[in-house]
């Protein structure tokens, strides 16, 4: 897939990982659009990327609201007229045991890590037909194939990413739009 001239929605933008995509996707002069919960960090990056080749675009979203995700894609699509790649990165960590475990932060959890990346996809698979050539790239973690003590629910997100980035790939062949799945190990 061609990242320059492509334009990119990255959840999770304001930091980690998705901070870092940003920037290798706006130095290989792609558009790329900045979505997080956090106005202030992605105002931040917007700034330090702005003499970069691609153009940047700030949306805040928060992935577990379908509708501020079907703006965003929406919004893209307008500012830049398609969308060619979804890097599905935002999510949040839990270390807590099972059995003793809080119910609400393990759904919070599957909210943001499983139910965010579903909405993106669902929101933007309807534009990246239009488009023709497109790409989705699911983060899920290492963890997505090994379960350690107490990131049971943690895992449990990653694994239900990881099995509909594999059907999802299958079901969209033949359309121009593929679909990785990346398993990072720790990352700051």
């Amino acid at each position: 897939m061609q990242i320059g001239g492509s334009t990119a929605i990255i959840t999770g933008a304001s930091s980690g990982i998705g901070r870092e995509v940003a920037r290798e996707f706006a130095r290989r002069g792609a558009n790329v659009v900045l979505a997080s919960r956090s106005r202030d960090a992605l105002d931040r990056l917007a700034g330090e990327l702005i003499s970069l080749p691609g153009r940047v675009f700030v949306a805040p979203t928060d992935v577990t609201e379908r509708l501020s995700v079907e703006a965003l894609v929406r919004r893209t699509s307008e500012e830049f007229g398609g969308i060619e790649i979804l890097v599905n990165n935002a999510g949040v960590g839990l270390f807590a045991p099972i059995a003793d475990g809080n119910p609400d932060n393990a759904r919070y959890l599957f909210d943001v890590n499983f139910w965010g990346a579903f909405n993106c996809i669902q929101a933007v698979v309807p534009y990246m037909r239009d488009a023709g050539r497109a790409h989705i790239v699911n983060v899920s973690s290492i963890a997505g194939h090994i379960s350690p003590p107490y990131m049971g629910m943690y895992s449990a997100t990653k694994h239900a990413l990881a099995a509909v980035s594999d059907s999802l790939r299958t079901e969209l062949a033949g359309t121009g739009i593929g679909v990785s799945t990346v398993y990072p190990g720790l990352t700051e």
